[in-house]
């Protein structure tokens, strides 16, 4: 049937018929078009199904390959388990059997040896008739010897009867004599380190003591090599606290050297020998003292003495104790200043007649007026008769008698006067060298006494204070843990008031030290 829009109103056209065959031709197209799609889409869908099909066979077949591998892997674990199990079996069983076998042996060897003059008997006729091991027959012969020599040195004395028997035992269960002196001196050793260790059991060695210790190693014969090797092992601790106990006296005096005389007389033990029991401990010993001297800024001759001992008994090396050597030196130097004995150095400030400069320095200032806080930076010169700081925006000069008070806060010297120049801080590379300075001029020129001052105060910490705080801190800075440079610090200043005391002061480091001053 034609179309009616083909007909054109009843008559047929050419142009209608060539648009309705192309109508049709596009229908044919666009129908197989459509089939074509739908083909495709189902053999996508089919593929994609296959995919997932064959991706869930896979992961099927690897879940049960694992499972499968497990099962395995303990199945052979079980069986790994099932032998080890039955080899600690067998093992026990063995040791077991070997045990009854050996106590057996012992008990026949001792019923039959008994029998028989001890000198004479046979024992490897003996062992061989019984079928037993060599070398479990010889572990018995050798413990039977063992237990009678500890039996016969156990009072320290081996008599001439004591002798023949051990002899006679030794022949009669065929012990070398290699192995007999073995034995005896392994005894004798074990006898000796009993009475050495309960002698340092209260790490204190008496005279009597010492004497004692003495007399028994003579009399067991222990050679000094034995003595030696067996007082190393256990005396460590104790020569250590003896040690310790005089560095917190703080003298070593002939009482002290005697102590210590006495320690390595009782223990046979040579200086070689006690050094190397403080090897790892000598230079923490050291610096233990070495921060107590210095800490009052002055070393006596008895603090040096004690500290040169010291190194000598530790067998610490010029090179292993340089910076504390350094820092004794400084210290010694300060406290020359302290007591008058004050450095002249050249300058090429304008001085009067007959002055003398002891300090000159770059230096920063803080200071404050009635209305703020200011700083200023420039030099600062100390000389026999005034101080001066100089700079762009601030000049201060005083007399030094005019100082009523010095604090040392980190790099920061803390200065006041009683006139209207001159109080505030001074910040310079060295504090203590210039509060040294300036303590001396005062005690120099009997200004004022100095003795009086913060910064004088805060270096009489007493020794029991001291301590107590070095062992709470552990000998190190409590900020940085450092152990190099340790100085006692008042957490609170003593001029605000603060106390010698353990809850008030604190080990710092110099550099933590000095970064505490700076933010004060």
């Amino acid at each position: 049937m034609i179309p009616e829009f083909i007909l054109g109103g009843g008559v047929v056209s050419v142009g209608g018929i060539l648009s309705y065959v192309y109508y049709n031709q596009m229908r044919v197209k666009v129908a197989e078009s459509n089939e074509r799609r739908a083909s495709q889409r189902a053999e996508a869908e089919a593929r994609q199904t296959e995919h997932w099909r064959m991706a869930e066979e896979t992961l099927r077949a690897e879940e049960r390959l694992k499972k499968q591998k497990i099962a395995d892997a303990e199945a052979q674990g079980n069986r790994q388990q099932a032998e080890a199990d039955e080899a600690a079996r067998r093992l026990k069983a063995e040791v077991a059997l070997r045990a009854e076998t050996k106590e057996r042996f012992r008990r026949n060897l001792i019923r039959d040896f008994g029998q028989t003059k001890a000198s004479e008997f046979p024992f490897n006729r003996y062992v061989a008739e019984t079928g037993i091991s060599y070398g479990i027959a010889n572990e018995v012969a050798d413990e039977i010897y063992v237990n009678f020599v500890r039996w016969a040195v156990a009072d320290g004395i081996i008599t001439p009867d004591k002798r023949l028997k051990m002899d006679a035992l030794a022949t009669g269960l065929a012990i070398t004599q290699r192995r007999a002196e073995a034995a005896e001196r392994e005894e004798k050793n074990a006898i000796y380190r009993k009475a050495v260790a309960s002698v340092l059991a209260d790490k204190v060695v008496t005279d009597a003591e010492a004497v004692q210790l003495e007399s028994l190693r003579q009399t067991l014969g222990v050679a000094h090599s034995d003595a030696i090797h067996a007082a190393e092992g256990m005396s460590g601790d104790a020569y250590i606290a003896m040690l310790s106990r005089i560095v917190e006296s703080g003298v070593a005096d002939d009482r002290s050297r005697a102590e210590v005389d006495r320690f390595k007389r009782a223990l046979v033990l040579t200086d070689e020998a006690a050094t190397r029991l403080v090897r790892d401990r000598a230079v923490a010993i050291y610096r233990r003292a070495f921060a107590a001297v210095i800490q009052d800024g002055v070393v006596t001759a008895d603090e040096e003495t004690l500290l040169t001992w010291l190194q000598g008994e530790t067998g610490l090396t010029d090179g292993a104790i340089k910076p504390y050597l350094e820092q004794l030196a400084e210290t010694k130097e300060l406290a020359g200043y302290r007591a008058g004995r004050l450095p002249s150095i050249p300058t090429r400030k304008l001085l009067e007649g007959g002055e003398i400069c002891h300090w000159d320095s770059n230096c920063g200032h803080n200071y404050r007026t009635t209305t703020k806080d200011l700083s200023a930076t420039g030099e600062l010169i100390v000389t026999s008769k005034r101080v001066r700081f100089l700079s762009a925006s601030k000049n201060v000069s005083f007399a030094p008698w005019k100082i009523f008070d010095l604090e040392i806060q980190g790099r920061v010297l803390s200065i006041k006067t009683d006139g209207s120049q001159g109080t505030g801080g001074y910040i310079v590379d060295r504090p203590n060298a210039l509060e040294a300075i300036l303590v001396g001029l005062a005690r120099k020129g009997k200004y004022t006494s100095a003795d009086g001052y913060a910064s004088s105060a805060t270096r009489h910490i007493p020794g029991e204070v001291k301590r107590e705080v070095w062992a709470r801190d552990r000998g190190r800075c409590i900020q940085c843990k450092s152990v190099q440079y340790i100085e006692y610090d008042h957490i609170i200043p003593h001029s605000k008031g603060g106390a010698n005391t353990v809850k008030n002061i604190q080990l710092l480091c110099r550099n933590c030290n000095s970064l505490k001053g700076d933010r004060i």
